[in-house]
Formats: C-alpha cells, structure tokens, sequence
C-alpha cells in the first residue's frame, strides 16, 4: 500500500490530491467523482488524503479475512511500534 500511496503522490507533498488521483487513474474511471472521493477518506479535513487516511481507505475497502491480515493491518498503523494505535 505505501507503494502504491507513493506512485499516486507525484508532487511528493506526503498526500494525495484531487489532481493526482484524476492523473493516475485509467481512462475508465475518469469520470469519478474525485472530490467526493476525497471528503469521504479526508477525517481531518485538510481537503487531501494523507498516508493514514489512505490505508483506513484500503483497509475498509477490503476484507479482512484471516488472522495474518488483521496484524499486517495492524502494524502498518502502530507507527511507533509500542503495539498500540493511537489517534
């Protein structure tokens, strides 16, 4: 996912804009309404995607079917590693 998050950042600010999703996307999804898109993954309100509102995107987006799932979800969210997630 941080992969992908980067590919999509081009200018390198650390979020994604309206702009860069409307570059990166395929022409059949063009006509997505990307601002819309945005205010539903923006929690903070910064008008942006920043790289935790991206996985939360990922992440309600996708199933979390087994065990293994759920701790690599889980650790790319506890950035400091102290095996807790906080706001």
């Amino acid at each position: 996912m941080q992969k992908e998050f980067i590919r999509i950042n081009k200018d390198k600010s650390g979020s994604i804009n309206k702009h860069e999703l409307e570059t990166m996307t395929h022409s059949d999804l063009k006509n997505n309404d990307w601002g819309k898109i945005i205010a539903e993954c923006d929690h903070s309100g910064t008008g942006v995607i920043d790289f935790q509102e991206f996985i939360t995107a990922c992440i309600n987006r996708k199933k979390l079917t087994n065990k293994e799932e759920v701790k690599t979800a889980f650790k790319i969210l506890d950035y400091n590693g102290d095996g807790k997630i906080s706001l």
